[in-house]
């Protein structure tokens, strides 16, 4: 076997690492929990094998779900490989790829790639109606029917074996109670079987063809071409998939079909992060590896250096059916905050109570760009969104519109080109540098703002702009404005450029991370999702949570009301089964506050050593506490919430430091300034009492 010195790129990973990066096996299942470095562990075995002469690097696929990570893959085995290139894809680019090169070799065109999926599938069931085989339907039925056929068509289903498919038939159900009861009358099972037909003739008549055939294509010509099969299988000598747990049946027969009985199989996933089975994805493939590639082998690299041991064992203890029997991952990190709990009496409470809690970690000094709000649907940010936006606090929907997340990037990036569109990196980090560190009005650089911005925003945001630059001057000397743009303004990257505070579902939210995290609406109906009724349903929902959990490096904070504004109805609503069938125990504390430790003595004392709040001293954590009773009382009285009043982190700085004249108080408080001098006689009142008992 081919030996690597030291400084050779294995330097920095750990022993699990090191072993899958060597492992000889030809079909190889690396089972990598959150936060292992995953990408790093795939990235290095293939600039290791290209490296050590094993594999050339023309002969090497690497598979991926976005094109985002086919890029940043790409990137890493470069730098680790010196310089070596090898062919990055999704799923859908490859099969392109593949049949285009079909088609040249063999002078055959191809059909037409059309992006209109909705018109071609309005024009079949306009045929099929006049036939009579179906009745026409309605727009919003017509977009549900082909999110269903895309549904099929990843099952690897054809129109037959749909009509005859149980899962299907569940499934369809499923996807029609949320039409009205005409379109539901229209369409039954078999009906749109007939519909799924008639779009796949439609398709073959027309000479065209959708993105969610090229797939099937591919797998077509691999298995009914025994050559250019066997070309496709000798060209790439080694095949690694990432993110294998989200592989649908169409995808896997496609991969079953390139890997040949002398190629390599590298696959990397985790089954606890399956979070898309409603789009088709099937967790069951990577937990049956070695029967889908006979002579396998897995491993696992379970050492996790993102989050704290106590979000970690938070997490653990989800219960994630199948995927729980992998066992649990351990952080490296050092002890940290125990998770927090915020239940609110409702909705508005509590998107009140979350901003709050933001505003007090950036005047901690937190840099908005490392806080997330996570919630299990897009429709259950919208109030965060205006809430934070009216605190004036930089923030980005991931998967929102750029001209919502991105305005001063934008223009920052604009400006620049302006100057020199091959600035080197280099000077673009000055220029930024420049302007960030300039007084309260800046200068006269070319990123000096539009009137209209607001100037606090646009530092911050510029601000991690210039983070960015640094970190690909680093990577890259030769680096240029070019660079900057495609990583900050890519619509398929993480979104997280514009140095705000991060709002995004979910899913969404896989792959990325952050230092603090508040997930919110960790209720019934929400986590697990109303719809969510069978087994394996419920069971990817309480991996969505897991991932949401698993984003928090430092703080998580998990948030809940005990009612919800349905119209002009309120109702009732209740903590997630997830929470209360983890044998967590949720320990009282002021303002509605809990923290979550586990059943035993030992994490008892910990958490009592530490302090239910945060930190404070056991005499401030008293004051602490009669600061939140006069808070919830003033709420009462006034009406309004309590986070309206005076924030969390305004009532830990009263009780740590104790001002003694009003000047001081509203100092401490800063953004609530006005409450704070509304009520700065009774606060003094009361610190003044607290200082004489003690």
């Amino acid at each position: 076997m081919f030996q690597v010195t030291p400084g050779e790129g294995l330097k920095g990973l750990n022993d699990a690492q090191v072993a899958a990066v060597e492992d000889e096996s030809r079909r190889l299942c690396i089972i990598a929990g959150a936060g292992s470095g995953k990408t790093k562990v795939l990235s290095e075995r293939i600039a290791y094998r290209i490296r050590s002469n094993l594999v050339p690097a023309p002969r090497v696929l690497a598979i991926t779900f976005t094109r985002s990570a086919a890029r940043e893959l790409q990137r890493r085995i470069a730098g680790s490989s010196g310089g070596e290139t090898v062919e990055c894809f999704t799923f859908h680019a490859f099969a392109l790829s593949l049949l285009k090169r079909d088609s040249i070799d063999n002078a055959k065109p191809l059909p037409k790639l059309v992006e209109s999926k909705a018109a071609h599938l309005k024009r079949a069931i306009s045929k099929l109606s006049e036939s009579k085989r179906t009745a026409p339907i309605d727009n919003e039925s017509l977009y549900e029917v082909l999110r269903l056929i895309e549904w099929a068509m990843a099952k690897d289903l054809s129109p037959e074996d749909y009509l005859r498919s149980q899962e299907a038939m569940e499934h369809a159900t499923k996807a029609f109670s949320s039409l009205n009861q005409k379109a539901r009358q229209n369409l039954d099972h078999a009906q749109l079987a007939a519909i799924y037909d008639a779009y796949l003739l439609h398709k073959r008549r027309a000479r065209i063809m959708d993105l969610d055939d090229l797939i099937p294509m591919a797998t077509g010509l691999l298995e009914t071409d025994s050559k250019s099969r066997e070309v496709f299988q000798w060209l790439y000598r080694e095949i690694y998939v990432d993110e294998f747990q989200d592989i649908n049946p169409a995808q896997m027969k496609l991969l079953k079909q390139l890997v040949g009985p002398k190629s390599g199989l590298c696959v990397v996933g985790d089954p606890r992060q399956a979070i898309y089975g409603w789009n088709g994805s099937d967790p069951s493939l990577i937990f049956d590896f070695e029967k889908q590639f006979p002579g396998g082998k897995s491993l696992g690299l379970t050492k996790n250096y993102r989050s704290t041991p106590e979000i970690l064992d938070l997490a653990n203890r989800i219960n994630l059916g199948r995927a729980s029997k992998l066992g649990p991952i351990e952080s490296t990190r050092t002890q940290g905050d125990l998770p927090k709990v915020l239940q609110f009496g409702d909705g508005e409470d509590e998107v009140e109570g979350v901003a709050q809690e933001i505003l007090d970690l950036t005047h901690q000094g937190i840099n908005p760009g490392s806080i997330a709000v996570l919630a299990r649907t897009n429709s259950q940010l919208i109030d965060f969104e205006k809430r934070i936006r009216a605190l004036e606090i930089p923030y980005s929907v991931l998967g929102g519109s750029k001209s919502n997340t991105g305005e001063e990037v934008i223009f920052a990036i604009s400006a620049l080109e302006e100057q020199d569109p091959e600035m080197p990196i280099s000077r673009v980090c000055d220029e930024i540098e420049a302007i960030t560190s300039s007084g309260p009005e800046p200068d006269s650089s070319p990123l000096a703002p539009p009137d209209h911005f607001n100037l606090r925003i646009y530092k911050l945001k510029l601000g991690a702009l210039l983070d960015q630059s640094i970190e690909i001057k680093r990577q890259n000397q030769a680096a240029t404005l070019k660079d900057l743009r495609e990583e900050a303004l890519d619509p398929e990257s993480q979104g997280l450029s514009g140095g705000g505070v991060t709002l995004c579902s979910f899913h969404k939210a896989k792959g990325l991370e952050w230092n603090c995290v508040f997930v919110v609406g960790v209720e019934e109906g929400s986590s697990p999702h109303y719809l969510a009724e069978t087994d394996q349903e419920l069971q990817e929902e309480a991996r969505l949570l897991y991932v949401a959990f698993t984003r928090a490096r430092d703080r998580l904070t998990i948030t809940m009301a005990n009612t919800r504004r349905r119209g002009s109805f309120s109702v009732k609503r209740e903590p997630s089964r997830y929470l209360s069938t983890s044998e967590f125990v949720s320990q009282s504390q002021p303002a509605g506050e809990n923290q979550i430790g586990k059943r035993n003595s030992k994490d008892e004392a910990i958490s009592n050593s530490r302090s239910l709040l945060d930190g404070l001293a056991r005499s401030d954590s008293h004051l602490y506490s009669s600061l939140a009773k006069w808070r919830k009382d003033r709420a009462r009285i006034n009406g309004i919430s309590e986070k309206a009043i005076l924030s969390d982190g305004c009532l830990r700085k009263m009780a740590e430091v104790r001002p003694k004249t009003s000047a001081d108080l509203i100092d401490l408080c800063r953004g609530y300034e006005v409450q704070a001098e509304a009520f700065s006689d009774e606060l003094l009142e009361l610190l003044t009492k607290s200082v004489n008992r003690s």
